[in-house]
């Protein structure tokens, strides 16, 4: 088990999806049930909460699924979420998921996908889909603009927290796409820290793919079984704050991101 992981970071994630130290606007249930449509959940639908912690989103998910099964790597996320009716419950990292091949016909990974090794996260997703079964999932994109002050603090602030946390390259998905055995339905981007908590959507074509952006959306339906990978499609680190660093004189984002700290606060 990943050491970021922990109980207290349990509770720091409770207590911030009721306000965003940076005064930026939550993606709460609201926004969630704008998009969750484009699963096409049917009640007799098995439904894994990819990442569940406390259960959050259960009495949401429930509405639309008789059959939500959730998983999270932190024990004590799991205890909470037993609060709730979920079929089953399980301790565990996405990258290595505890169920039998095609047994689910749909998945949702909300605000978890960052924090997971996202190749062999996506791998193990279509493992347990049923062909036809499709994935929402949400996470930040590797180049964000560089005007996003808030998304810049954002990220210095969870790397010196030693928090996880993976950035997409959004361009290599959409090119690999199939390789992992999935097709991408709908696609979404937020191009600032705080536009997702305010459905600020703009729909993902050839342009926003290759323009900057915070936050995606999107809905992968699995139409085969993984290939082999040519790529890898995250990084540590976005390649903004790499810019800034290499700016600074810095190789080390660390040693930068703590020099940015020092200098500017916040």
């Amino acid at each position: 088990m990943d050491k970021s992981f922990n109980a207290s970071y349990t509770d720091y994630w409770a207590e911030r999806v009721k306000q965003l130290s940076d005064g930026t606007k939550i993606a709460d249930d609201g926004i969630v049930e704008l998009f969750l449509p484009l699963l096409k959940i049917d009640k007799n639908d098995w439904l894994l909460d990819m990442g569940c912690s406390y259960g959050r989103f259960f009495p949401l998910l429930s509405k639309y699924s008789n059959h939500v099964v959730g998983i999270d790597i932190e024990a004590s996320a799991i205890e909470r979420a037993s609060e709730y009716e979920y079929q089953e419950l399980a301790v565990g990292a996405l990258e290595n998921l505890p169920f039998s091949d095609e047994s689910f016909d749909k998945a949702f990974c909300w605000a978890t996908f960052d924090c997971t090794e996202q190749e062999q996260a996506l791998l193990e997703a279509n493992r347990i889909l049923k062909f036809g079964g499709s994935l929402l999932l949400t996470g930040k994109n590797i180049a964000y603009p560089e005007d996003d002050a808030v998304a810049f603090i954002a990220e210095r602030n969870a790397k010196l927290k030693a928090f996880p946390n993976h950035f997409t390259d959004i361009k290599k998905l959409y090119a690999l796409s199939t390789q992992f055995g999935f097709e991408i339905t709908h696609g979404f981007v937020f191009k600032y820290r705080g536009d997702f908590g305010l459905a600020k959507a703009v729909p993902i074509d050839e342009a926003v793919l290759n323009s900057p952006f915070y936050e995606y959306l999107l809905v992968l339906k699995k139409t085969d079984s993984h290939n082999n990978l040519t790529d890898l499609i995250c990084d540590t680190f976005s390649l903004t704050a790499k810019g800034f660093a290499q700016t600074e004189g810095y190789t080390d984002l660390i040693e930068f991101f703590k020099m940015h700290q020092e200098k500017n606060g916040i």
